[in-house]
Order: structure tokens, then sequence, then C-alpha cells
């Protein structure tokens, strides 16, 4: 699945294998949870996976940013978000998987 982030998805954020494979796993679990349980899921398709790759990449934003807004040097001052990203992974979620797939109950 990284050759197919690397090659396919245009995808440079993750730069490594093992990395990636972690972080798929998350992707994995979040569009199981706001997938209609009704809808199987083919992870074999392209478009899946690109929506894999586009979660992929959400998630490693949100890890390397620690949610952190706005930071200033001289004053220390450092400012936090207070949101967890998922409606953020929602957002990308319904821009790449098809209405049927996903969970109504998401607010998507």
């Amino acid at each position: 699945m990284y050759s197919f982030y690397n090659a396919i998805f245009g995808g440079d954020k993750i730069k490594d294998e093992g990395t990636f494979e972690r972080i798929i796993f998350y992707a994995k679990a979040f569009l199981r949870k706001i997938s209609n349980p009704s809808f199987d899921i083919d992870y074999e398709s392209e478009d899946v996976k690109i929506g894999l790759c586009a979660l992929c990449d959400c998630i490693y934003d949100k890890l390397e940013s620690s949610n952190i807004l706005r930071e200033e040097w001289d004053g220390f001052v450092r400012t936090y978000s207070s949101q967890s990203g998922y409606e953020e992974l929602l957002k990308v979620a319904s821009l790449f998987f098809p209405a049927e797939l996903l969970y109504r109950g998401c607010d998507v």
C-alpha cells in the first residue's frame, strides 16, 4: 500500500513505510467507524485506496502538529487546539468515499 501511496496517490508527507503502515491502521479503523455497517468495504478498490491515503495524510498532519495553533519564541507562549481532528477527517472522508459507504449518523 505504501507504493500505491507514493506512485499513484502522489503522497510525499509520510517518508517511511513503517510510519505509513502504522497510520493506515488508524485510517482503516476510522473508515470502519463512519461507514454504513451494511456496506462491504472493498479495500482493493482504487477509490478506497485513494481515500485511505488522503486519511493517512490528514492523520499524519495531526500527529506532526501536536495540535499547536500558535507559538511565540520570545514570550514562550504556545496555544493548542482543543479539536481532535475528527471533523477534518470527516470532511476528507466525505470528499473521497461514496455517499452510500458513509454512515448517515456521522454528520458528513
